[in-house]
């Protein structure tokens, strides 16, 4: 196309609208379409002047194509990143939350074996078996609970504490 007397935002708009127009397969309107984006650079001011041209009736097709196929791919990965990052943050936190789970329920289960066989424990002994956060140490204290004598045998008594 000649310029002729056209603006070069007009220039671009009606070369987008052949293309959009063409009939050709969206790879080969793809290519020309970046063609013309390559090739017919505007300037702010053309650029503005461009984008509300588009908006006018008689535009609309230029407006689809103007989503370039590079776009959609960059869409496309975008949300399959995003899809895969919540699956990961999903598995990772329901992951943690039944290690959580687990850690309390053997917590809580000491604890009670412990009111079993001492009677009510402070509330000293509650924090310090609270704040293991070892399975295996918390599984090791449940099974010395049934040898040991007192709280003391089983490290979780300071001497004079009730």
């Amino acid at each position: 196309m000649k310029p002729g007397r056209w603006s070069p935002w007009r220039l671009k708009a009606e070369c987008l609208n052949a293309i959009a127009r063409s009939g050709e397969t969206p790879a080969t309107k793809f290519l020309a379409l970046n063609c013309v984006e390559t090739y017919l650079k505007l300037d702010e001011e053309g650029q503005d002047r461009f984008e509300r041209l588009l908006r006018k009736e008689g535009y609309m097709e230029v407006q689809r194509i103007q989503k370039t196929w590079a776009d959609e791919m960059i869409e496309k990965g975008l949300q399959k990143g995003l899809q895969k990052g919540l699956q990961k943050g999903l598995q990772k936190g329901l992951q943690k939350g039944l290690q959580k789970g687990i850690l309390d329920g053997r917590q809580e289960m000491l604890l009670k074996l412990l009111t079993l066989k001492f009677g009510p424990v402070s509330e000293a002994v509650g924090d310090r078996v609270r704040e293991i956060a070892d399975i295996a140490v918390l599984d090791g204290l449940a099974e010395k609970l049934l040898t040991a004598g007192s709280l003391e045998e089983l490290g979780l008594d300071l001497p004079g504490e009730q």
